[in-house]
């Protein structure tokens, strides 16, 4: 192609505009590749390249084919402001950096073309040469329309001489096998006649959460040509985590998870019991369905749990691309439930703590349950708040001894 330079490197950021990569190359090692879309050798082509003060592009007969944003320095100098051929003297560098080609035409704009002015001076300036008009021009587009298994490929035919006999094929892929017919995984022909403007077709039978690669290939009875490659990733199952089970009351508890729903619409559902059902939603004893979840926290109380009983829970979520269980459960104790004092007896027991050997009762005073005896208490009602300690020192004795402490 041609190249372009200023003076030093201090002044401004040297580089060149060629037809190898990098298409753009600069001193400051913030190089731009032609994106696997080379000029072809043999016929005549548009190179554009642009900066606008943040973003380099390259575009090639109307097309950007690849762009990065970059800070650049413009120098102001007038030294060397342009070269169309390389100029170095040391070996082995005298030739190999010199342009072997003909140019027809060159323009250096005071600011940066829009994409639109780009394809708009390509289309004028290729069909004003006669005889040689370009007989297509492709451009992949973004897909749109993903799952995780299926996709909307898109793509947009610019020009085209011949549209009766003009055929465009998408090859797509896991992996981008450049600008050739060979290699690649799939491939979908929309067969003439074909004019100019967008197209699509609708893939499917992709595997869930992968990346692919998308090529289109123009051919008719004047010539041929390849757009510049597009990456899609399709949606995966969902990901979902237990993380956490909190008290929320007497009997109740607020079971906590994460979700990323991984694009698709995910229902979530929560599996709770006195037993850890594992991965089988019939094994447990409660399952809650929470209904269509959106990326972030899960949450979900539950109610009507014995005072400090074991219990586990685990959330599960599906999406059209498949199904996940939060590994491993997590297991948790109910709050305690604090009875009225003048109603329940309950036992506390610490014979296994270190040094304790004993089992410990607290009784409150209650009819039928002994109440409070203590010679000052005759009205248990009243000293309801009061309670009776008793201890069995399994070291001591061997039958059963009480012991009262009043307090």
């Amino acid at each position: 192609m041609f190249a372009w330079t200023e003076n030093t490197p201090a002044n401004g950021d040297a580089g060149k505009f060629c037809a190898g990569d990098p298409a753009a190359l600069h001193n400051n090692g913030k190089d731009l590749t032609w994106n696997g879309n080379y000029p072809n050798s043999g016929m005549w082509q548009h190179t554009v390249l642009t900066y606008d003060g943040t973003t380099e592009t390259i575009y090639l007969n109307g097309f950007p084919v690849n762009s990065a944003t970059k800070t650049l320095n413009i120098s102001t100098t007038t030294y060397y402001p342009m070269l169309f051929s390389g100029i170095i003297s040391a070996a082995p560098y005298q030739s190999s950096f010199s342009f072997n080609g003909a140019l027809a035409a060159v323009r250096v704009h005071s600011g940066a073309l829009s994409a639109g002015q780009v394809a708009n001076n390509y289309a004028a300036g290729i069909n004003a040469v006669p005889g040689t008009s370009l007989p297509v021009g492709v451009q992949s587009l973004p897909v749109t329309g993903l799952s995780g298994t299926g996709a909307t490929l898109n793509g947009n035919l610019a020009v085209t001489a011949d549209p009766a006999s003009t055929a465009l094929t998408f090859y797509y892929g896991a992996s981008d096998k450049g600008p050739t017919t060979t290699g690649w995984d799939h491939a979908v022909t929309l067969a003439a006649p074909n004019n100019a403007g967008p197209f699509s077709t609708s893939v499917t039978g992709l595997t869930p959460n992968t990346t692919y690669y998308v090529r289109i290939y123009g051919a008719n009875s004047r010539g041929n040509a390849w757009s510049a490659p597009v990456s899609f990733h399709t949606y995966g199952p969902p990901i979902i985590a237990n993380t956490s089970a909190l008290p929320a009351g007497s009997g109740s508890e607020v079971l906590n998870g994460s979700l990323n729903p991984n694009g698709s619409a995910t229902d979530v559902k929560v599996c709770w019991g006195p037993t850890d059902g594992g991965n089988v939603i019939g094994n447990w004893v409660h399952v809650m369905d929470l209904g269509t979840q959106p990326l972030g926290t899960v949450s979900q109380t539950v109610s009507g749990l014995s005072s400090m009983g074991r219990y586990y829970f685990t959330f599960f979520a599906s999406n059209s691309s498949g199904s996940t269980w939060a590994a491993p459960s997590l297991a948790f104790n109910a709050p305690i439930t604090l009875p009225a004092a003048d109603s329940v007896l309950f036992a506390l027991d610490t014979g296994s703590l270190p040094g304790s050997g004993a089992a410990w009762e607290l009784e409150h005073g209650g009819p039928g349950l002994g109440g409070c005896r203590h010679p000052v208490c005759s009205d248990w009602k009243h000293h309801a708040h009061r309670a009776a300690v008793w201890r069995r020192d399994l070291r001591q004795h061997s039958g059963r001894e009480q012991r009262r402490r009043h307090f």
